[in-house]
């Protein structure tokens, strides 16, 4: 019977031995398992918070960029304006004996009518008729009560108009000026 325990007793503790190394085994698995999953986490929460701030940093450079880009557009108008302003002074001393009828012909070639009107300010209308005279134009020319400096030519119907002034030439050299201006910034 002694011998029987003993036998019992060495089955079970081998028994024992076997349930703990699969245990172990199981633990070690799990474990592994575990921190594969675990690692796994990290790296897509690392990726995840990388694109957010990437995301972020984007904004804003980005708001940045736009702000920066406001104070260049709102600096650029403002020396558009001292330019325009300045300009306006100019004008006022200017020889439009020359000017004028230089502005007359560039308003006419654009024009391409056979007949028209011409509209001027009420002090260029002799200078104005003058010119029309001059090239044998069809063109009758009108006052405009406070028109500012330069020609508009128009068809009879008034469909067709060519304007020649001082702020519409101002215009058309906008963009000109500011290509200037962002020559001379880049510098």
């Amino acid at each position: 019977m002694e011998e029987l325990r003993k036998f019992i007793k060495a089955k079970i503790e081998e028994k024992i031995k076997d349930i703990r190394l699969e245990g172990e085994r199981e633990k070690r698995q799990l474990k592994s398992e575990f921190e594969e999953t675990k690692k796994r986490l990290e790296k897509d929460a690392r990726k995840e918070v990388e694109g957010i701030l990437k995301l972020e940093e984007i904004r804003r450079v980005s708001k940045v960029q736009m702000e920066n880009l406001d104070k260049v557009l709102r600096k650029r108008e403002e020396i558009f304006e001292k330019i325009t302003e300045e300009l306006k002074d100019v004008i006022k001393d200017a020889n439009w004996k020359e000017i004028l009828p230089n502005l007359l012909k560039e308003a006419v070639k654009r024009f391409g009518e056979e007949k028209g009107i011409v509209k001027v300010n009420r002090k260029f209308v002799d200078l104005a008729k003058k010119e029309i005279q001059k090239n044998k134009w069809n063109l009758k020319v009108i006052h405009e009560n406070g028109m500012e400096e330069g020609v508009i030519v128009e068809s009879v119907d008034g469909r067709i108009r060519v304007y020649n002034t001082f702020s519409t030439r101002l215009e058309r050299a906008k963009d000109y000026l500011f290509d200037i201006m962002r020559d001379i910034i880049n510098a």
